[in-house]
């Protein structure tokens, strides 16, 4: 449980950092297979993050590309960047 709530903090860390640089923050996309755990969209780019407590960076981009975090926002035109 501790895991989940150092999570949902640093999910909302993220939330109020992007908005405060004026970018859409989207939090718990939900996807076919799952839910990303933040969308950031700014005009050039769209990054899509996964946060892992006591996990990999190697786990966490592998879950984005496995759940197909990334998909929806291919044909967008801006660069889309997993995180």
């Amino acid at each position: 449980m501790a895991k989940k709530k150092r999570e949902d903090f640093y999910k909302l860390l993220m939330y109020v950092i992007f908005t405060l640089l004026n970018s859409r923050v989207d939090t718990e996309v939900k996807s076919v297979l799952g839910r990303a755990d933040v969308v950031v969209k700014t005009n050039a780019d769209i990054y899509v993050l996964e946060l892992k407590v006591d996990d990999s960076v190697d786990n966490a981009l592998a879950q984005i590309d496995s759940k197909g975090y990334a998909i929806p926002y291919e044909a967008d035109g801006r660069k889309v960047t997993k995180c």
